[in-house]
């Protein structure tokens, strides 16, 4: 059997979907880790003045 030559190549449909993907979930988390931050900043600055 003869050593035959592969061709190969990348497809930029699959290849540019998963990037987006990725990026997507990326700014995804780190907006919901922004929005928890600053929702329990306000929660600690509201509760500053509590006497409990």
């Amino acid at each position: 059997m003869a050593a035959g030559r592969a061709l190969l190549r990348a497809d930029r449909l699959p290849a540019g979907a998963s990037t987006l993907a990725v990026v997507a979930l990326t700014v995804g988390v780190a907006a919901a880790q922004a929005w928890w931050t600053g929702r329990r900043g306000a929660v600690r600055e509201l509760r500053a003045g509590d006497a409990r």
